[in-house]
Order: C-alpha cells, then sequence, then structure tokens
C-alpha cells in the first residue's frame, strides 16, 4: 500500500473512531435524535464544517436528520476501500 492510501486509511480510521465516540457519547446522555443533529453540528470543524454547511444548503431541511448525517459523513470521510478493507480483514480474522 503506498503512502498516499495509508494516510487516506488513517484518516478513515480517524474519521469512523470519532463517529462511533460521538455516537456513544450521545447514546450516554441519551439525546434525542433532534438533539444529536445539534450536537454533532457543534462539533464539526473547519473542513468538516464547511462540507456540512455546503451540503445541508442543497436538501430541503426536513432530510436533516441524525441518520441522514450518519450516512452522509459515512459516505464523505470513510471511504469504501476502508470498508472494503476491514471487511477482509475480518474475514481473514487479522
Amino acid at each position: 500500500m503506498g503512502l498516499k492510501s495509508s494516510r487516506l486509511l488513517d484518516e478513515a480510521e480517524k474519521a469512523e473512531f470519532w463517529l462511533e465516540n460521538t455516537i456513544r457519547v450521545f447514546d450516554e446522555m441519551s439525546l434525542t435524535l433532534e438533539e444529536s443533529i445539534k450536537c454533532v453540528v457543534s462539533l464539526l470543524r473547519d473542513v468538516a464544517y464547511q462540507w456540512w454547511k455546503t451540503l445541508i444548503s442543497v436538501v430541503s431541511k426536513e432530510r436533516v436528520t441524525w441518520d441522514f448525517f450518519q450516512v452522509e459523513f459515512q459516505k464523505k470521510y470513510i471511504s469504501e476501500r476502508f470498508i472494503d478493507q476491514k471487511r477482509e480483514e475480518f474475514l481473514e480474522l487479522k
């Protein structure tokens, strides 16, 4: 695996770890879905916040939900390549 691929994988792992921890904290806090979306947006910084603002500017307000955020975040920051690699590792029990 090249350096660029390795760096992308590291970033995808960080993004996955961030999302999993955020979900865990929100669950522990017993946040509603509405509270979760508000809180997660407040945690976004820099490029991630700009990505989110751009995304929500082109979708209807009704679509902007906690589930929508999770799906879009995974599409943007957790690449299919990373998911495929993790699936392969699991199947090979690495």
